[in-house]
């Protein structure tokens, strides 16, 4: 009887699902860094490596956008039911505040170079980055608010 739930078995149980969502969480942190980094890299490239006579990057406008609002749902819902101890809620708080303040900067810094380099070229960029910039700020100021609630 390997799966039993009598007894001393339900805390082990608990403890690997509790354990295994801490890692799923860092996880998540580390997988959407990368996702940030390759957004930031595609912007780079169109900026310093595409030459004036070659076509930019568009994104793919689909794409981004059920991304970037399904990124929004879920954190949204994610520090509404923060879980694990206060000063490890405030850990996570801080860290996603600064990951999103950070990249709603240098998102604002690629919209700009955008719109310097390439004018009307790259509209569906502009709107992918503004609302990008828009979620990550909403989600930066949901970050702290819910780190000033707690106290």
């Amino acid at each position: 009887m390997l799966f039993t739930f009598k007894g001393g078995s339900r805390r082990i149980w608990k403890k690997i699902i509790f354990s295994s969502v801490y890692i799923a969480e860092w996880l998540l942190f580390l997988f959407l860094l990368f996702y940030a980094f390759v957004f930031h890299l595609l912007n780079f490239t169109n900026i310093a490596l595409v030459d004036f006579d070659e076509e930019p990057i568009v994104f793919r406008e689909a794409w981004f956008l059920i991304s970037i609002v399904a990124v929004a749902v879920f954190f949204f819902f994610y520090f509404k039911y923060l879980t694990g101890s206060k000063t490890y809620r405030k850990v996570k708080e801080v860290v996603w505040s600064i990951f999103f303040g950070s990249t709603a900067l240098f998102c604002t810094m690629w919209l700009w170079m955008c719109y310097v380099m390439y004018k009307e070229e790259l509209i569906v960029n502009y709107f992918v980055l503004g609302l990008y910039i828009m979620v990550l700020m909403g989600l930066a100021v949901l970050s702290v608010r819910k780190f000033k609630q707690e106290g």
